[in-house]
């Protein structure tokens, strides 16, 4: 997983009040599935960051060499 060779500041900017909101390159979560039918099998939140009010934490990349759609928040779709 990416975010944990970015160091731990750089993966999410402060807020004044609440939960630090993640960066446009920090994962807010992966979906494991199973290789042979892509069926998810395990969600796992970020939990050291959330994604901003007007953005939804969305699949953004399949990465096939650990079975893994990787999520990062984006705006939803208009």
């Amino acid at each position: 997983m990416t975010a944990a060779m970015v160091p731990r500041m750089r993966r999410s900017q402060p807020t004044e009040a609440g939960p630090r909101i993640c960066a446009p390159t920090t994962p807010c979560g992966w979906s494991i599935y199973n290789p042979d039918v892509k069926r998810v099998e395990m969600n796992i939140t970020n939990t050291y960051c959330i994604c901003n009010k007007d953005t939804i934490c969305d699949v953004y990349e399949d990465d096939t060499t650990v079975s893994t759609y990787v999520l990062r928040c984006m705006k939803p779709p208009s």
